[in-house]
């Protein structure tokens, strides 16, 4: 069985970065695992389930590589705060994901104090756990610039010529409701099919972002789970990729 590869940074570290940067190397992974059956059907995973369980998973799959994605604190708290204002009435919805954020944040709402102390006491913990294991463990600053020049040799794979994936993910998920905002002129059903409140929404739409989207620029991907789930449904309302895409891209 190859070696497992496990991304045990927080979330808005860069989690999504380094799942699109191991499939382009031709890894099997997946961003944010349901189950164990995903950590079993993949190679590599990453995001917070991953962060809140890896020393079970370095005792269940021995050998394995873990990398630690890490930000700058401030402008992971200034990320968090954007995620969970974004994001919370669906979190609120979801006994998964309350009870995962009250083990790993200790929180179920952002709150910068809180989530402070969350990054330095997970830092801190995982540093100490691999102190003696620096060939099985990485601390990888995707946000900062870090790429392949530091993740190939320590995956013992040579360095592919695309550029790296820095993706933005928050600006890319943002990307993708200006576009089916300004498509569908329907507030309620794109709150509806990305588990976006509808305040968030509407501060959307009196953002600068909205006044100067062009349909014609080129989008913003995202592996994470609430793109592939909100474009998916948007897929369902179109019938078809390509209607879809065709409606994203046209002038409104």
């Amino acid at each position: 069985m190859k070696k497992k590869i496990f991304g045990i940074g927080l979330s808005r570290t860069g989690t999504s970065s380094l799942i699109n940067a191991l499939r382009m190397l031709g890894i099997s992974a997946v961003h944010h695992p349901k189950d164990i059956n995903a950590i079993l059907d993949h190679q590599a995973s990453a995001d917070s389930p991953i962060a809140a369980a890896y020393p079970n998973l370095d005792r269940a799959f021995p050998k394995s590589k873990f990398i630690l994605t890490l930000r700058d604190k401030d402008d992971w708290l200034e990320s968090c705060r954007k995620h969970w204002e974004r994001h919370q009435s669906y979190f609120d919805e979801s006994p998964e994901l309350s009870g995962l954020h009250d083990v790993l944040y200790r929180s179920r709402a952002f709150d910068r104090e809180i989530f402070s102390e969350t990054w330095e006491r997970h830092t801190a913990e995982a540093r100490a756990y691999f102190a003696d294991r620096t060939s099985d463990y990485l601390e990888f600053y995707i946000c900062d610039g870090d790429g392949w020049e530091t993740l190939c040799p320590f995956l013992e794979i040579r360095e592919p010529s695309l550029p790296f994936p820095h993706d933005n993910i928050g600006d890319a998920f943002d990307s993708l409701l200006i576009r089916l905002l300004s498509a569908s002129r329907d507030v309620d059903w794109v709150s509806d099919i990305s588990d976006v409140g509808p305040q968030y929404m509407v501060k959307l739409i009196c953002s600068e972002a909205f006044r100067r989207h062009n349909p014609k620029t080129p989008m913003l991907l995202d592996v994470g789970r609430h793109f592939q789930v909100t474009f998916n449904r948007a897929v369902e309302r179109y019938d078809s990729i390509d209607r879809l895409t065709a409606n994203l891209f046209r002038p409104h």
